[in-house]
């Protein structure tokens, strides 16, 4: 899919925010056809998860924002709640792996 390909280029640039803006288009077009806006909605989902951790990560407080927006647009079929806190805790775990193997290199 060329547009997963653009959305990641573009986190890859930190460049978030335009990623965010061409998926709200792309779901905005693909709003008659079901399994489209379906895919565009678990990429838009990714992109929201992606930023909410790294700006977790460097201890910006949208963090939160972004969370909740994912918790809002995404799928119903994935049951399992997770707080913020929780997710905190998670975030902190990749930072902590993170940190042991930059310090091993």
């Amino acid at each position: 899919m060329i547009l997963q390909q653009d959305v990641e280029d573009l986190e890859n640039s930190e460049r978030e925010v335009e990623a965010e803006n061409i998926l709200r288009q792309a779901l905005k077009k693909a709003s008659y056809k079901p399994h489209e806006a379906y895919e565009i909605e678990m990429l838009f989902v990714d992109v929201l998860i992606y930023k909410a951790i790294i700006h977790q990560m460097l201890g910006i407080d949208e963090a939160r924002e972004h969370w909740q927006e994912f918790i809002v647009v995404r799928d119903p079929a994935f049951r399992r709640e997770i707080d913020f806190e929780q997710f905190k805790r998670h975030v902190e775990r990749l930072r902590q792996a993170n940190a042991r193997q930059n310090a091993e290199i």
